[in-house]
């Protein structure tokens, strides 16, 4: 009985530990461009470029469709004059974000302009505003407690992790120096039907008492509207 209660426990925690690595992948890859293999999702970095006058997305041609570009700064020395005119670029044409992340050199270099600037920009404490990555998830490790227009700015740790790696095809300008403004309602993590994180479980061979557990995703992430989204990097 003591055995078979061992053996469960840790059935039960390779299980969790496989999920929470599968997501933290899933999440890591969510945020490239889909470049690193033929398999891989189009995620963050092509959809909200940092060159949106280039590129193919969606079968639509960027450099010849105005329209279809997100706003973008790069190497912004005025971090809150080009963030407010980026965020009236990202609402022209209706809606406005509603979700803002940056990597911890872009957090840092806004809390510090802030202090310059009138109070609206920044509220150090706030109460009553979590913003999570995982609704599972208690988000005060990645919470800044900076706003902008009334949006919580939350850091994203995922960007270490991907200047660590030099990942990306825009490597050359670390994560950790951008900032996206992104409108929730028009960009879209579409799991197709029944590929939606499915365990798989492959029959263990005949003569070695080893099992094995799986989890597959299929899915696109996709947008709608293209100029409704901004990067701003520093």
């Amino acid at each position: 009985g003591a055995e078979m209660l061992q053996l469960t426990n840790l059935f039960e925690e390779n299980i969790e530990t496989l999920r929470l690595g599968f997501e933290e992948m899933l999440d890591y890859d969510l945020h490239l461009d889909g470049s690193q293999d033929a398999k891989a999702i189009a995620g963050l970095d092509l959809l909200v470029s940092l060159d949106p006058t280039t590129g193919t997305v969606g079968g639509i041609d960027r450099a010849t469709n105005e329209w279809w570009r997100n706003n973008a700064v790069s190497g912004s020395t005025a971090i809150v004059e080009d963030m407010e005119k980026t965020w009236r670029d990202c609402t022209i044409n209706g809606g406005r974000p509603d979700f803002i992340i940056a990597g911890s050199e872009f957090v840092d270099q806004f809390r510090a302009a802030c202090k310059d600037e009138i109070a609206r920009y920044t509220i150090l404490k706030t109460s009553g505003e979590n913003v999570q990555f995982d609704p599972s998830v208690e988000a005060a490790a990645t919470s800044t407690g900076l706003h902008f227009q009334g949006v919580p700015i939350v850091w994203d740790p995922t960007f270490e992790m991907l200047d660590a790696a030099s990942a990306g095809s825009s490597a050359d300008v670390a994560y950790s120096n951008r900032c996206y403004m992104l409108n929730t309602k028009h960009l879209t993590l579409r799991p197709a039907a029944g590929h939606d994180m499915v365990a798989r479980k492959p029959e263990r061979q005949y003569n070695n008492y080893i099992w094995y557990w799986g989890l597959t995703f299929k899915g696109a992430l996709t947008m709608n509207r293209s100029n409704c989204h901004a990067v701003i990097s520093i």
